[in-house]
């Protein structure tokens, strides 16, 4: 039989304490440092011409040089930097 006393002792917000406060905080930090490099990160050239395993294909055998710088000034156009 369920009694609540017995999960939810002195010692309860001991436990819960880490996932609670700590695992967003974490979290928000993560994020922000993310995007911080992602913004900084280079134009993408590489990531067009070698794709992303999973994600995107690679076109750098199927692309010119002028399309791949094309395809860059495009997303670049998209994204307002």
């Amino acid at each position: 039989m369920f009694i609540a006393t017995d999960c939810f002792d002195a010692g309860f917000w001991d436990r819960v304490h880490g996932g609670s406060t700590h695992l967003p905080i974490a979290l928000a930090l993560t994020s922000a440092l993310l995007d911080g490099v992602g913004s900084i990160a280079p134009s993408g050239k590489s990531q067009i011409l070698n794709g992303t395993k999973g994600e995107m294909p690679a076109f750098g055998k199927k692309l010119t040089q002028d399309d791949v710088a094309t395809l860059v000034v495009f997303i670049r156009s998209l994204s307002g930097k």
